[in-house]
């Protein structure tokens, strides 16, 4: 909800109520919008300002909110007029961010009427949402006085319909288009860019400090065509101070380096070393080498976990302990390279590229990644186990760990045929039971079967989480690790006796 303030306010007050309508002076439409709504005799009241006290009024059962202010301007400038145009879900931020006695303020407290569309809301400066309110109400000051110009000056702020842009100046990109381009590394290749933030957030004086407190597609954007918006210059917002990004960067990509890596989130990370000032040597400081390659690790445990011994429709794909070392790491790189979510056609390329420029050689993390890596370490103990227990879901062989309790048809495999008769398979008769007589609670999916045409039937699944929720797993923990469980799927009949 979007409240826009302005400096003076419009006031329709009804004829013989202490009613008003409020509208923003000078907005024609507005202004007709709210008169419409007036169906008794009113006089209209041009304020001068823009200051209320405020008193709301809550219904009982709280079936709504009625405002009303107080006003020198007003007829009666000692009582109170109802605000007939009152947004009233603007209450609840008002009444819990402002000091209240039951929607009574204290005398000093200064209101504002801001609007949404044709309603109005209040606002004052103990409010979350005045600074943006504020900022908005210049921006379109600045538009509504200013000229527009196409020549942007690093520093500037500029203005538009479509919203406020702090010019930070023209820099030199690494690729040549943002969606289809390889890494480019020599100065003659480097293109032309003009760098943009669309908000100050933390009180930066200086072009530097923006490159220091942004993050790239969230503060920080690109424009990759030479020609700029028509805006509003509304004058110097930032100090040149004609920072060298290639100082910036290891700030720069701390700062914007996620809790946690994923593939998905490191475009905007990566793209921190894409941009370089005109000045900035092409090599990239060690404290950056150091930095992607712990991330380079992560990423290759992520594919690692995610494919290893993982039937692909094409062998040639699949990793794991029946491929050679050479063809492992050459498919490992392979998916590593493609699992970056970007929108860059030629990402593997880039990427490739870039890691090169940064001294890191992608085979040799690789091959000394898997000189540490064995499968058999992930089930040595029942923490390690428990803690990657995705990897073990993602390879359960779901023929070895199915019980077809059902009468007839396929041969019936008891729980305990796949468990023994030791304490797992006691638990997992329990907890099937008890989902079963609790409507599915505990299980992560409890669905009745059609057989024959006819709901006879039942499947039950069970995760290890499952299993360590609704038992205390110490007597189960050497089970769980002789049988690698991690999860099992169980078919049978109504009515018919788990065993």
């Amino acid at each position: 909800m979007k409240t826009i303030l302005v400096n003076d306010v419009l006031a329709y007050i009804v004829m013989g109520r202490k009613e008003v309508f409020l509208s923003a002076f000078g907005d024609k439409k507005q202004n007709v919008q709210v008169k419409k709504e007036i169906d008794k005799p009113f006089s209209e009241l041009v304020l001068g300002g823009n200051e209320f006290r405020l008193r709301l009024s809550v219904k009982p059962d709280y079936e709504g909110v009625s405002a009303y202010v107080m006003s020198p301007k007003f007829p009666n400038p000692d009582e109170w007029y109802k605000v007939k145009n009152y947004l009233e879900e603007s209450s609840y931020q008002v009444l819990s961010e402002v000091e209240n006695d039951n929607g009574e303020f204290p005398e000093d407290i200064v209101f504002e009427a801001g609007f949404v569309d044709n309603s109005v809301a209040f606002l004052c400066s103990k409010m979350s949402n005045y600074k943006a309110a504020m900022d908005e109400m210049t921006r379109r000051f600045y538009i509504e006085v200013g000229k527009k110009t196409k020549k942007w000056i690093p520093g500037h702020r500029y203005d538009c319909a479509e919203g406020t842009y702090y010019y930070l100046g023209k820099y030199l990109s690494k690729k040549k288009e943002e969606f289809n381009s390889t890494f480019y590394n020599t100065h003659e290749e480097l293109k032309e860019v003009y760098i943009y933030a669309k908000n100050l957030g933390n009180g930066e004086k200086k072009i530097s400090e923006v490159f220091r407190n942004g993050k790239y597609g969230k503060d920080l954007f690109v424009f990759w065509g030479e020609n700029f918006p028509s805006c509003v210059d509304s004058g110097v917002a930032l100090i040149d101070d004609n920072p060298s990004l290639h100082d910036l960067w290891p700030e720069m990509f701390k700062n914007a380096t996620p809790d946690t890596i994923t593939s998905d989130n490191l475009k905007t990370l990566f793209d921190v070393l894409c941009y370089q000032s005109f000045s900035d040597a092409l090599d990239y400081p060690e404290e950056l080498t150091t930095e992607v390659r712990g991330i380079i690790k992560i990423l290759i445990k992520n594919v690692i976990f995610n494919n290893w011994n993982i039937e692909r429709t094409r062998k040639d794909r699949e990793i794991g302990d029946k491929v050679n070392k050479k063809d492992n790491i050459e498919r490992i790189k392979s998916l590593l390279l493609n699992s970056i979510g970007d929108g860059n056609i030629l990402s593997r390329y880039y990427y490739e590229g870039l890691f090169k420029a940064l001294s890191i050689n992608l085979d040799d993390e690789i091959e000394d990644w898997l000189k540490g890596w064995n499968e058999s370490d992930l089930s040595t103990n029942f923490d390690t186990f428990t803690s990657n227990i995705q990897y073990f879901l993602k390879r359960v062989d779901i023929k070895g760990i199915t019980s077809t309790q059902r009468a007839g048809g396929d041969k019936i495999v008891k729980i305990s045929d796949l468990f023994g008769k030791g304490e797992l398979g006691v638990a997992l008769i329990d907890l099937v039971n008890h989902a079963t007589n609790n409507f599915g609670e505990g299980v992560s999916d409890f669905n009745a079967v059609k057989i024959n045409r006819t709901m006879n039937s039942y499947a039950c699944i069970i995760t290890l989480e499952d299993l360590i929720k609704f038992r205390n797993t110490e007597e189960l923990r050497e089970d769980i690790l002789r049988y690698k469980f991690s999860k099992a799927i169980v078919y049978f009949d109504k009515d018919k006796v788990i065993e």
